[in-house]
């Protein structure tokens, strides 16, 4: 239901659903690896990379963030995140609680658009993907977010870059 969603996924998201009622799945994180999501590729890369070359993970993952928040590194729902050092804190807390706690469902749910496709949760899904997690998730009434090849190719994102993430997809 709504109300079980509440607090769970991000205000503003609750605010565009339009029923009452939505189905919650629990899967494995890795199927929620799809064409459109390949910004998890991005995350992906930084987490298997971060403990072997630091400033490449670094520099791979702040494409991913310039090109999400076009240069500014403030993330729209959550003002907080103004920097990419604010973005790799959160991220790097993030998966250091699924490490330790697993994917807690009690605090947090992905939410899915209409096409069974992540729409926001793309640091915590990468999280649990690494660490072999499952995630709970809501089937929402939203419209699918398009985060592919072609989008951070628009966008500036080298090639060389963007065949590096590839291989963590």
């Amino acid at each position: 239901t709504r109300e079980y969603l509440k607090g769970k996924i991000e205000p503003a998201i609750l605010d565009e659903l339009l029923c009452d009622e939505y189905e919650v799945i629990s899967t494995d994180a890795v199927n929620l690896l799809t064409w459109n999501r390949f910004d998890l590729a991005f995350k992906l890369f930084y987490l298997d990379h971060v403990g072997v070359n630091p400033a490449l993970a670094e520099r791979v993952y702040s494409e991913d963030i310039k090109s999400h928040s076009l240069g500014t590194f403030v993330e729209p729902l959550n003002g907080a995140k103004n920097s990419l050092s604010k973005y790799l804190e959160s991220f790097e807390a993030t998966y250091g609680s699924i490490k330790k706690d697993g994917f807690n469902s009690k605090m947090t749910v992905v939410p899915l658009s209409s096409s069974d496709t992540i729409n926001n949760g793309a640091h915590r899904v990468a999280s649990a993907i690494h660490l072999g997690q499952r995630v709970e998730c809501a089937r929402l009434d939203l419209d699918s977010m398009v985060c592919d090849y072609r989008f951070f190719y628009k966008r500036n994102v080298s090639s060389q870059i963007l065949d590096l993430v590839a291989s963590s997809f």
